[in-house]
């Protein structure tokens, strides 16, 4: 652990106990978006990378039959 990370939990350790818990909610929400953007970046990624488009009319009963080499 770092210094500046034991030093901050020195200070929030020295909060009154109202502070505590507002930090604590807000430290939660932190990891909560972090965790959301965390997996929409995963599905930005996945479809970046993902071959093909989609094509206005075309059915899904035409990709499997692509998808399984029925021309």
């Amino acid at each position: 652990m770092s210094t500046q990370t034991k030093e901050l939990i020195d200070i929030c350790e020295r909060l009154p106990e109202k502070q505590q818990a507002e930090l604590a909610d807000f430290a939660r929400h932190l990891l909560q978006t972090n965790e959301e953007v965390s997996q929409s970046d995963a599905a930005e990624r996945w479809l970046a990378t993902a071959t093909g488009a989609a094509i206005a009319g075309v059915t899904t009963k035409q990709v499997m039959a692509l998808s399984r080499d029925e021309s």
